[in-house]
């Protein structure tokens, strides 16, 4: 247990940095120990704007599958969707 605490501060501060550094796109990092959740939310984009698209996933509640397939794709990570919140990520361990 005292391990799965250290492991999930661990990833938590990772992720709460990768909410620092994409404040536009990540709206929120929440739970405990190695049971994460992340929630994705895109706002007041331009309809020029490289991020509109985004801003469109997010309002139809598609932006969290489109960036857990990518991160699966690219990566090799499982992340599944919450089941009330299409928007967030769910962060644990397989």
């Amino acid at each position: 247990i005292v391990n799965s605490a250290k492991k999930g501060e661990f990833l938590k501060k990772g992720l709460t940095d990768l909410q620092e550094k994409y404040p536009f796109l990540i709206k929120q990092v929440r739970g405990k120990g190695l049971l994460l959740g992340v929630e994705f939310e895109v706002k007041n984009q331009n309809p020029g704007s490289n991020y509109y698209f985004l801003q469109i996933a997010s309002e139809q509640g598609l932006l969290a599958g489109f960036i857990s397939s990518y991160l699966l794709d690219k990566y090799g990570f499982r992340l599944a969707i919450t089941l009330n919140s299409n928007n967030t990520l769910r962060v644990e361990p397989a």
